[in-house]
């Protein structure tokens, strides 16, 4: 069971007060890295639709990952497989468990694409 101030916590952290970005790492074709599926990736500037995890979060195992510190995912050692990976900023909702990479997510959606080379992909890159 978690302490009160351990799931205001999360509830910060995960971004429902609005001011942190989260991200999405996918594979070229918007799959995701890890795991099974697609996404409703954005449109222009239209945003994807909202996904929803169904089952139970698990860290890891279970449920929409999303990250604040994509350089650790982008760095090529973790990612050689995946060349022409992606970059998205997501809006997300409803946090279970988090560490200090990541966090698992009951709602997920897709707002917009970080270009490849850009300066906001080249600073996201320094945050591990």
């Amino acid at each position: 069971m978690r302490h009160p101030l351990q799931i205001a916590r999360l509830k910060r952290v995960a971004g429902t007060d609005g001011r942190r970005a989260w991200y999405k790492v996918t594979q070229s074709d918007g799959r995701p890295p890890y795991g099974r599926g697609s996404y409703y990736l954005p449109r222009g500037a239209r945003p994807g639709q909202w996904h929803r995890w169904g089952g139970r979060l698990e860290l890891c195992v279970r449920g929409f990952h999303a990250t604040q510190r994509p350089g650790f995912w982008l760095d090529q050692q973790r990612l050689r497989f995946l060349k022409n990976c992606r970059l998205f900023v997501v809006e997300v909702r409803g946090c279970g468990e988090m560490d200090g990479r990541k966090a698992v997510f009951r709602y997920l959606r897709f707002t917009r694409e970080v270009r490849r080379g850009s300066s906001e992909w080249r600073r996201l890159c320094r945050l591990k």
